[in-house]
């Protein structure tokens, strides 16, 4: 093994980490900011761990989608390394736009639709499927046929596909989720607080028969590590659902462990 492919979205990319110590990033130019980031992310230490060279494809904010198709473009583009490679996704919320437009959109010759005539000419058109666009915190809990069609379009169509793919092709990988649903227009500090929210491992285990368990973390053990680094004590002043240096570690510690149990690796 020589590589370390991670993907995901904020989580992966070590979003929060200047926010928790800001008495070490105070002062630092954006590039020392920068790399005390990119050194102190779990998928650094993770790599480290293993002695292979970090790939990291996470970007901020996105989604399921943007997930599915970084990993497969990275690994259409470097079919000479896939067969060295361990892959790591952290899946996201379901309710991220999962398809982002720019430019002009045509039907044969003729103009549909164009996102520079109503917004500046690097704007995107952002699509959320219909179904989820219903969801309010007034009906969250009544969601049964809405959360089931919107989690099917935004996160199952993709995460089967995926491993499937990469199951298929005897490949290495561990996915889990960082971010799976928030109700709309709730802060992840008031998740936090209520302990409202429907645990993911009652929903996806309806559909468990696709997909191999094995490289599979099927539960909400991320989010665990994020309250206790952030909680338990307060450690630092900031509340966006991130992770400070203590959970990262811990993170690629546990995730370290999980693939040698597994047996990936």
């Amino acid at each position: 093994m020589k590589y370390l492919v991670i993907v995901g979205c904020s989580h992966t990319v070590g979003t929060g980490l200047g926010q928790a110590i800001k008495s070490k990033t105070k002062g630092m130019s954006q590039l020392e900011g920068r790399n005390f980031r990119v050194q102190n992310r779990w998928s650094r230490l993770l790599s480290d761990k293993l002695n292979l060279e970090e790939i990291n494809l996470g970007k901020d904010g996105a989604s399921n989608w943007q997930i599915y198709i970084n990993v497969m473009s990275w690994i259409l583009n470097n079919q000479e390394k896939i067969n060295e490679t361990l892959f790591v996704i952290s899946w996201t919320y379901a309710d991220r736009n999962y398809v982002r437009l720019a430019g002009d959109f045509l039907a044969g010759n003729e103009l549909i639709y164009s996102s520079k005539s109503q917004f500046d000419k690097d704007s995107t058109i952002m699509y959320i499927p219909n179904e989820l666009t219903h969801i309010t915190r007034d009906n969250f809990y009544r969601w049964d046929d809405i959360w089931n069609e919107g989690i099917i379009k935004t996160s199952l169509l993709y995460m089967t596909g995926l491993t499937s793919f990469l199951s298929n092709q005897n490949l290495k990988y561990l996915h889990f989720h960082s971010d799976f649903f928030l109700p709309i227009g709730q802060k992840f500090s008031e998740s936090l607080n209520n302990h409202v929210l429907k645990k993911l491992s009652e929903y996806i285990a309806k559909y468990i028969d696709l997909f191999d368990t094995k490289n599979y973390i099927i539960d909400e053990t991320y989010r665990r590590y994020c309250k206790s680094d952030m909680l338990i004590p307060p450690k630092y002043d900031f509340r966006d659902g991130h992770i400070g240096p203590d959970g990262q570690k811990s993170w690629a510690d546990y995730l370290y462990q999980q693939l040698l149990g597994r047996g990936i690796i």
